[in-house]
């Protein structure tokens, strides 16, 4: 009996964490759209928050499409974060002030970016990807199993 890599796990909180950056890209778009219909946003709010619950559903029991959904999903925040920090960078490593606030937020974009790209790794790997195909197999030989 092969187990469930336990990575997953990890990977899946860090897509709930990152749940607020899927959110505001739809937000983004719809306040361009729509800039006076406050009854929308909360609506697309809603859809986004069941999107990514699911999404988080499938990636926990390790199936393709949550998968890449998930890395498509991390790697436009990656872009987005290290397009952010680059541009913090270029305008001399200042948020307004000088604060430890804006210390600790420029110190958090290389975390972020590093447990990103890290996340994106391992659902490319190849050990990962054989882990998931077999547990899933075993699942539904299992299934069978109890059907008969």
């Amino acid at each position: 009996m092969i187990k469930k890599p336990i990575y997953i796990y990890l990977i899946a909180f860090w897509v709930f964490i990152q749940y607020g950056f899927f959110r505001t890209i739809p937000m983004g778009i719809l306040e361009y759209f729509f800039p006076s219909q406050p009854a929308v946003f909360k609506v697309v709010n809603v859809i986004v928050a069941i999107l990514v619950i699911g999404l988080i559903v499938g990636l926990v029991q390790l199936r393709n499409v949550p998968r890449l959904i998930s890395i498509a999903l991390l790697g436009l925040s990656s872009f987005v974060l290290a397009k952010m920090f680059a541009i913090i960078l270029l305008n001399g490593g200042t948020l307004g002030s000088r604060t430890l606030a804006s210390l600790r937020t420029l110190a958090s974009f290389p975390v972020m970016l590093s447990v990103n790209m890290s996340c994106i790794y391992y659902l490319f790997s190849k050990n990962f990807i054989g882990q998931a195909a077999e547990y899933r197999k075993q699942v539904a030989e299992q299934k069978q199993t109890k059907e008969s």
